[in-house]
């Protein structure tokens, strides 16, 4: 706050010694604000305080403290100590382990993403017994999706070996439809074709399951033979593109109509071949149950890991409490 002479008439000071007028004026700690401050010379005097709003106006300071000169230079020396004060702290509790609180919002960011180009691609994968399929990127293809698995699966059978992989010759494999639902569009309207093909048929997992099974036990190796392709073209069976866990929920489904007698408690494999040996009768519910045996028998795998579990080896007897556990 500065005063000036030539702001306001103020009358002289009659005080005789002039240093006095040159050294600090005199603040009255308990009394009011001065209506105003006398100096014998034009200078201009530059008066520092804290205002604190009250009620009874701003008070110079603490009415209670002793009036300190500022002496020059110590406001830069104030400020370097308070800079080099607060950088110590802050190297003291980066090394200690410990770090400044972030708030969300304040400075905080998600880490970077990233750059596919600059990541390192991954590994082919290898054949897996039941794996998922995932699905192919791009929409639904409007003309290959209008097709039955049995088209498809004759059109993979025509270009059989388009689809060879290099690793297992004589056999398609899930990863050789895969590498083949990969590759870009081409000026070839057959390898076109054959894209489109593999896109399909990966967007079809119970397609992809029903042709990956052995043609002896049914069980999944992750090979395809042109006897698996024509078994699912020719096969007429409704339960063909059913999963093991699917034709296992069937089985108990159907549990008392397959079993020998009310007081059994498990199927005996016997009884199953006795049924799928039927002729087809045009009932609906019987041809339900014998087709059902028949699949069943068609993966002897499956029925020896249910003969064997949850009771004696080789019995012949599929248990009720396999069948539930098979079915988790």
């Amino acid at each position: 706050m500065s005063i000036s002479t030539h702001d306001a008439s103020v009358p002289a000071s009659t005080t005789p010694n002039r240093a006095l007028a040159d050294d600090k004026p005199l603040v009255k700690p308990d009394g009011p604000a001065p209506a105003g401050l006398s100096f014998k010379d034009h200078a201009t005097v530059t008066v520092s305080f804290h205002s604190h709003e009250k009620k009874s106006g701003p008070v110079f300071s603490d009415p209670h403290a002793p009036v300190e000169r500022q002496m020059p230079g110590q406001n830069k020396v104030s400020m370097l100590h308070s800079f080099l004060n607060g950088l110590k702290d802050w190297i003291t509790s980066l090394f200690s382990g410990f770090r400044p609180p972030m708030h969300p919002g304040c400075g905080s960011k998600p880490p970077p993403r990233p750059n596919p180009s600059e990541s390192s691609p991954p590994p082919r994968p290898t054949p897996t017994v039941g794996r998922p399929f995932p699905t192919p990127p791009g929409g639904v293809d409007t003309q290959y999706s209008l097709k039955s698995n049995e088209q498809l699966a004759q059109q993979l059978l025509d270009n059989f070996r388009a689809f060879r992989d290099p690793k297992n010759p004589g056999y398609i494999s899930a990863d050789s439809i895969h590498e083949m639902a990969n590759k870009k569009c081409s000026s070839d309207p057959v390898m076109n074709e054959n894209i489109r093909l593999a896109k399909e048929m990966l967007r079809r997992p119970e397609l992809m399951n029903a042709i990956d099974r052995h043609s002896s036990t049914g069980a999944l190796d992750g090979l395809i033979d042109r006897e698996n392709l024509r078994l699912v073209i020719n096969g007429d069976n409704y339960f063909k593109y059913h999963s093991d866990k699917d034709v296992v929920q069937e089985l108990l489904e159907h549990f008392k109509e397959l079993r020998g007698s009310q007081w059994d408690l498990s199927l005996q494999v016997n009884d199953l071949k006795q049924l799928a040996a039927s002729t087809l009768t045009g009932d609906s519910e019987k041809d339900h149950l014998i087709q059902l045996a028949q699949e069943m028998l068609k993966r002897s795998d499956l029925v020896t890991k249910l003969d064997n579990l949850a009771s004696q080896d080789r019995d012949g007897r599929i248990s009720l409490l396999a069948l539930l556990l098979a079915s988790r």
